[in-house]
């Protein structure tokens, strides 16, 4: 069932690492051991897109509802990527 009520959402985007982040032998390059993505796509379109996925699948009634949201996007630590999503309701 949708939750009812404001939420608070959390959204830790790891973005996969290309091909020429890696050496020969598969580990990160030193030159490319920064933590943080600051390329495209630009983070608001990325929270953009997970919350819209979330109101379709039944989170919630709407997007309107998340009253907090915390955003970040990191290089992966390997070539994966994906997004660890937490939502908590208030009572």
């Amino acid at each position: 069932s949708r939750y009812p009520g404001p939420v608070k959402v959390a959204l830790d985007f790891a973005m996969p690492r290309p091909a020429a982040h890696f050496t020969k032998a598969g580990a990160v390059k030193l030159a490319k051991m920064e933590a943080w993505h600051t390329q495209k796509p630009d983070l608001d379109n990325l929270a953009k897109a997970v919350m819209d996925c979330l109101t379709a699948i039944g989170i919630w009634n709407d997007d309107a509802q998340v009253v907090r949201l915390s955003v970040t996007r990191q290089w992966s630590p390997d070539r994966a990527g994906g997004c660890r999503i937490v939502v908590y309701g208030f009572e």
